[in-house]
């Protein structure tokens, strides 16, 4: 499956130099290992236009290791 995610241009910039490789995200969309995500690049809650294509390679769920209830932790790769 395919998620689209907007993300802040701070953040995006760190995943597009493999700086960071993981998102936090309330766990509403039926994520699962293997998903493709595309991240929209927003800034100022605008879309940029900016796109980046990763693939979750795990998920923590949330009231586990300080994660809220409802939540995920996703770890990333390109």
């Amino acid at each position: 499956m395919t998620h689209y995610l907007k993300i802040e241009k701070d953040h995006f910039i760190a995943v597009k130099q493999y700086k960071k490789k993981a998102e936090m995200r309330r766990n509403d969309r039926g994520f699962e290992v293997d998903d493709e995500i595309i991240l929209c690049e927003i800034e100022n809650g605008v879309e940029t236009g900016e796109k980046w294509h990763v693939y979750i390679t795990h998920i923590q769920t949330g009231m586990q290791y300080g994660i809220a209830d409802g939540f995920a932790m996703l770890s990333i790769e390109f």
